[in-house]
């Protein structure tokens, strides 16, 4: 699950995060547990 703020595209299992802000992501587990930083996989493009 995830919250897209603004300014963040979500599209085929990527965040488009544009230039010139930082950017919040909000993500969490189908249940509602916290999701651990080690499971998410940052890359840029």
């Amino acid at each position: 699950m995830f919250a897209a703020q603004e300014q963040v595209r979500y599209s085929d299992n990527w965040f488009d995060i544009f230039p010139g802000r930082g950017r919040t992501i909000r993500m969490w587990s189908q249940d509602g547990r916290r999701i651990d930083p080690g499971t998410v996989a940052v890359d840029w493009r």
